[in-house]
């Protein structure tokens, strides 16, 4: 059997496509919509410019700090796990906060504080799980299969939040999309919830 066909007929290929393909929509829906948000409900461009700059990025980099040694300690697919509840849960707080008070811009920006940091640890133990998937002799291959699912997850993700937001509100958009990224939770409970690889490439899989 060539490398390429034994990697096309393992499961662990798969359900890493799809956790890529579904674990990220809840935060990329926030992440593009976000912006507009912040402007509707009162924010001022240099505040909402100052706001990308320095705390998210500064947020999403000690998410992924975190997140990367907390894959090291606890494996990454039960981090994976983690971090896509904590994101999920903080974009329906915000969505529901804002549906119930109709919050304002400077507000929507501190409750989305905790969401960053879930976004940095997601980011971390996903792109982990992604190389432990990976066969050392096809690896490049694989993990770019995967990076490539994490980007069409933002496109699908992002087009359909925007079409609810269009015409139901932001808080529907991101509710949606918050829901369908626990899809991934299933493909990481099939893909061995418990069960790290022991090595580069999981060979149970």
């Amino acid at each position: 059997m060539t490398i390429t066909r034994r990697i096309m007929t393992r499961k662990s290929t798969w359900l890493g496509l799809g956790i890529a393909l579904t674990a990220g929509a809840a935060f990329e829906a926030v992440g593009a919509l976000i912006g507009p948000m912040l402007i509707d409900r009162g924010a001022s461009e240099e505040l909402i410019g100052m706001f990308f700059a320095i705390p998210v990025i500064t947020l999403m980099i000690a998410g992924a700090m975190i997140g990367g040694f907390a894959a090291d300690k606890l494996g990454s697919r039960r981090l994976v796990n983690y971090s896509v509840i904590t994101v999920g849960a903080s974009v329906v707080m915000i969505a529901l906060a804002d549906q119930l008070l109709v919050l304002s811009g400077p507000t929507i920006m501190v409750l989305s504080m905790p969401m960053y940091v879930s976004v940095g640890s997601l980011t971390a133990s996903s792109y982990a799980l992604f190389m432990n998937l990976s066969d050392p002799m096809l690896g490049g291959t694989q993990f770019s299969a995967c990076m490539g699912a994490t980007n069409m997850c933002e496109v699908w993700a992002v087009a359909l939040a925007g079409y609810l937001a269009a015409d139901w509100g932001y808080s529907t958009g991101f509710i949606v999309c918050a829901g369908l990224s626990m899809v991934s939770l299933v493909f990481v409970y099939l893909l061995g919830f418990w069960d790290e690889p022991s090595s580069t490439f999981d060979t149970q899989c």
